[in-house]
């Protein structure tokens, strides 16, 4: 990064959240004209800038930037930035990086009148999201598969939600995007105390679509500004050690976020291919009756997942799990799909009232890996699982060859996850799929990268 861009990072940064000029809030043109003293202004000007002061509302959108896009939105010398600011009259705000962040966050604000059919923060959300897409390539549209994610207050999420999902699976079948609301654990660490993440997924004028639709139900929608007042980031509640506000899931997972986060994906286009282990006996629980459980892994996941065929002599089905890449997202759909899978296999039996397993115990998570992965697993002298072991308080393996289940493929490694409480084996499975990710095979990618 150049001196002018540091430079104008660091002014984007510090800038206080005023109006540019042109773009006087209701309440300042009340104040400049009841201060004028000028007695041949128009009276029905000031009834109506007063009526604006009394009526307006702040609108606040929050876009999740990846960092090496960031650029694009700020311009050499900040002058993109700034000429955003000028064209919609919103303020925008590159938050903080925070160390080995994948994502930062864009803060877009503005005043709002409610009988205004679009807002200024709606306009900016716009452009500074296809800032984030196109970067300079002057106008030209992505192909294929592009994403928007916005932290959203909690408050707020039942808008977009609805009673028993009616309004979020509307948006879905008006636009043809996905839209999901994800898990607490995929929440990235510049989130907020109480936030949400709702994530788009689709081709660009179908996230535009999307993007549109949910801007216009939390533009209608604002959270009491008590409840952002008294928002804490989430990465400072876990410095503090204020574990159980998180939950223990989630504390588990922001031990492990600085080294999975420091991971880059591959190139948009490349699938990525996970391979889950599932005990025979579980398959019923992450099948569901009548398929209902898988269909739904799929739908709020958006990665393809299928369980193979039983295969004689063994006692485990493979489930593929996998996705294409699109450049973006700092976690792939197939990622969030495994999480969900495992607790699927993991926790079905306790979800359905029985235990055909006839063992209490958490059943662990088993990756099948091929061989050409298997050392960004390990790293020199075992430097990279021993971290991972660390961070993360699960027992990792790499099981000999002889734990291979029948259903294995020909240079399959098998690596083991297991620990109590439930938040560390899914903290582990969370570093371990963003290392495979970060090192596809050979043949899937054209080249290993070193781990």
């Amino acid at each position: 990064m150049s001196e002018s861009e540091v430079d104008a990072e660091m002014e984007t940064l510090a800038a206080p959240f005023v109006s540019e000029p042109g773009s006087e809030s209701p309440a300042s043109l009340k104040r400049s004209l009841d201060d004028s003293g000028v007695d041949e202004l128009d009276h029905a000007q000031i009834d109506k800038a007063k009526r604006l002061a009394s009526t307006a509302i702040e609108v606040t959108f929050r876009l999740l930037c990846p960092v090496p896009r960031s650029g694009s939105v700020i311009g050499k010398g900040g002058e993109i930035i700034k000429q955003l600011r000028a064209d919609t009259g919103a303020r925008i705000r590159i938050e903080e990086c925070l160390p080995n962040a994948e994502e930062r966050v864009i803060t877009i604000s503005a005043g709002d009148t409610p009988d205004a059919s679009w807002s200024p923060a709606q306009e900016a959300l716009f452009r500074v999201h296809s800032r984030i897409v196109e970067g300079d390539t002057e106008g030209e549209l992505p192909t294929g598969n592009t994403s928007a994610r916005l932290l959203v207050y909690g408050a707020q999420i039942g808008s977009l939600i609805g009673k028993g999902g009616s309004i979020i699976n509307s948006m879905r079948e008006e636009t043809g995007a996905n839209i999901r609301v994800l898990p607490r654990e995929a929440l990235p660490l510049c989130a907020m105390e109480g936030d949400e993440l709702v994530q788009i997924v689709g081709d660009i004028s179908k996230v535009r679509g999307a993007l549109q639709n949910v801007s216009a139900r939390l533009r209608a929608n604002p959270p009491a500004r008590e409840r952002i007042q008294g928002s804490r980031p989430l990465h400072n509640l876990a410095h503090r050690g204020a574990n159980a506000m998180l939950g223990a899931h989630h504390a588990g997972l922001a031990h492990q976020a600085p080294q999975q986060l420091a991971l880059q994906a591959p190139p948009p286009g490349t699938e990525l291919h996970y391979r889950l282990l599932c005990p025979s006996i579980r398959s019923g629980s992450l099948i569901g009756r009548g398929g209902t459980v898988i269909r739904a892994l799929r739908e709020e996941s958006g990665a393809r997942i299928r369980i193979g065929d039983l295969v004689e002599g063994c006692d485990d089905r493979v489930v593929d799990i996998m996705s294409v890449e699109d450049g973006m997202s700092p976690v792939a759909p197939a990622q969030q799909a495994v999480l969900r899978v495992y607790q699927c296999i993991a926790d079905g039996d306790q979800a359905l009232g029985a235990n055909s397993a006839g063992n209490s115990g958490r059943v662990p998570a088993r990756l099948l890996v091929p061989k050409a992965q298997i050392g960004s697993l390990i790293g020199r002298g075992g430097s990279i699982i021993e971290s991972m072991r660390r961070e993360t308080g699960a027992t990792i393996q790499i099981l000999p060859a002889e734990a291979l289940p029948t259903c294995a493929e020909e240079g399959d490694e098998l690596v083991e996850i297991s620990g109590e409480p439930a938040a560390m084996c899914y903290a582990a499975l969370r570093l371990i799929t963003a290392r495979l990710r970060a090192n596809p095979p050979r043949d899937r990618a054209g080249k290993a990268e070193g781990g």
